[in-house]
């Protein structure tokens, strides 16, 4: 289907990927794996050729199709989700817009030749299965948390995560033999990500996807691609079976790398000892070459990858009264017209300690609340109150965008909170995963998933006692993602939090606020 022969790619002095070659199997599905900044998505667009590459080859089958989701929405869509998302599949949309010039070119100029070309193109459309595929579509938009009531809709009046769900949609309806995702559950709520699960394990082809939701990681993959250092490695089974082996390998690479060294050690003894002797200066020539080869040995092997310790502890300088915050009313938000109403009835009571994940579909209000209690929108009807000395942190899905490109990430982290001393910026920073020169790039260069770990540490060092975050995890790696999990986790003030990564809920939430059917409930969450 896809064959990669040693692909090289380097940015500058740093090498994204040292010569990987790889067939794609077929019937299979390869979830790639590696630290935020590696290059994952670097790797996807070379594979779609969006990409150019420094060295090697990419072979594909002329008979097989390959599609990528994108990281933005088509700029210019069709006039309704239906017809953007049936326009997925160009082959059938341009047969059904060609069926419908012609029937509309019968109609007022009636001849034999265009009621033949109509009759070819009509046999066309059905053989392709065209009588079914607008009805196909809609079941795949269903899926993806679209109702009827918005097939008609134009594209441009959705959010920016429903737009993405949009775009998963056109790539779904169009008949491939490749898949290639790239996070395509970030802006997925839980029963959409359920839905995509199961198309996807029903799948006939092969799918590459990115994603840092262990859940998924585990339920789907028959193998995973773990890129690293510019190393990708391949490994057999889904996430667990990963850990397992490459702990195991990791194991036997540092005895390689120890055996190696030893005999590096022992040859330059003997160089050392012998090379300014003219009767031993070829023999000793010999054993530097020996040592060239015994340190390419060494780094083929890979990096070796320290792990961070999660350690990060969330200052807690004032807590807040027993009542973080309470509110009886409805929410929604204003339009031209009249408000729309979300929750008509929502009467919530949030305590000091407890760590609440909001869960539900998209589109009941989850981010709306979030947006009321920090004072975004205001209420429909009802009175909000708030405790004694509750200092609010709101992280937004957006809320990369107060990042400034052009100064460095502990400048970025410095404005955060001035009054933090730089030994203990560089200690955070470090728990974040930025090391060494990582903290003197600009911020411009990073990817999405570092700028997301820079904001979240620049709300974690403010004197705060209430986090709220919306979709926390989306762009997180795993580690990145068990970090946060563990520094709210040790938090003593009070966490809300809306996310569908099912293993950070797990983690992280003492109660569930569940939004369902125009109504909430607050649970005691037995997850953790």
């Amino acid at each position: 289907m896809l064959v990669l022969e040693n692909i090289t790619k380097s940015f500058g002095s740093r090498k994204i990927i040292r010569g990987f070659s790889y067939i794609f199997p077929e019937n299979s599905i390869i979830g790639l794996i590696g630290p935020n900044g590696a290059g994952k998505t670097t790797f996807l667009k070379i594979i779609c050729g969006q990409e150019p590459f420094d060295s090697g080859k990419i072979i594909q089958k002329k008979d097989k199709k390959l599609g990528y989701l994108p990281q933005e929405p088509n700029e210019h869509p069709q006039e309704t989700i239906l017809k953007e998302c049936c326009a997925g599949n160009q082959e059938m949309f341009d047969l059904q817009k060609r069926l419908g010039e012609l029937e509309e070119k019968l109609g007022i100029d009636y001849s034999e030749e265009t009621l033949e070309e109509f009759e070819e193109a009509e046999r066309k459309y059905r053989d392709s299965g065209g009588y079914s595929f607008e009805n196909d579509v809609q079941k795949v938009l269903i899926g993806l948390g679209f109702s009827k009531e918005q097939m008609n809709q134009h594209p441009t009046t959705l959010s920016g995560g429903q737009r993405m769900r949009l775009e998963i949609g056109r790539l779904l309806v169009n008949n491939l033999d490749l898949l290639i995702l790239d996070e395509p559950t970030n802006h997925l709520d839980l029963p959409s990500i359920e839905w995509l699960e199961e198309y996807l394990e029903k799948f006939k082809g092969t799918v590459l996807f990115v994603s840092h939701d262990e859940s998924i990681l585990n339920r789907l993959p028959d193998k995973i691609l773990a890129l690293e250092g510019g190393f990708l490695k391949e490994y057999t089974g889904n996430y667990e079976d990963y850990v397992e082996q490459k702990t195991q390998f990791e194991e036997n690479r540092d005895k390689s790398k120890k055996n190696l060294e030893k005999k590096i050690k022992q040859l330059s003894k003997f160089v050392d000892r012998f090379k300014a002797k003219s009767s031993l200066a070829s023999l000793a020539q010999s054993k530097m070459k020996m040592i060239e080869k015994l340190n390419q040995q060494i780094e083929d092997l890979g990096p070796n990858i320290i792990q961070p310790e999660l350690n990060i502890k969330i200052p807690l300088t004032e807590p807040s009264g027993r009542n973080v915050v309470s509110f009886d009313g409805a929410i929604g938000y204003k339009t031209e017209q009249v408000p729309k109403v979300l929750l008509p009835k929502l009467s919530l009571s949030v305590m000091r300690g407890q760590k609440i994940a909001i869960i539900g579909a998209n589109g009941l209000g989850k981010s709306t609340l979030i947006k009321t209690i920090v004072g975004d929108i205001d209420p429909i009807s009802g009175k909000m109150e708030f405790g004694q000395n509750v200092k609010i942190g709101y992280y937004a899905q957006d809320q990369t965008k107060n990042l400034n490109g052009d100064k460095s990430v502990i400048e970025n982290l410095k404005m955060a909170n001035p009054s933090v001393a730089e030994n203990k910026l560089l200690r955070i920073l470090g728990s974040f995963l930025f090391k060494n020169d990582d903290i003197h790039k600009p911020v411009r260069i990073l990817s999405g998933g570092e700028k997301s770990r820079l904001s979240l540490a620049g709300m974690l060092i403010r004197d705060l006692n209430f986090l709220i975050l919306d979709e926390p995890t989306n762009h997180l790696d795993i580690m990145s993602s068990q970090i946060l999990a563990s520094a709210l986790d040790g938090f003593e003030g009070t966490v809300m939090f809306v996310s569908h990564n099912r293993t950070f809920i797990e983690s992280t939430a003492s109660h569930l606020l569940i939004f369902e059917n125009g109504d909430t409930r607050l649970e005691t969450c037995n997850l953790v």
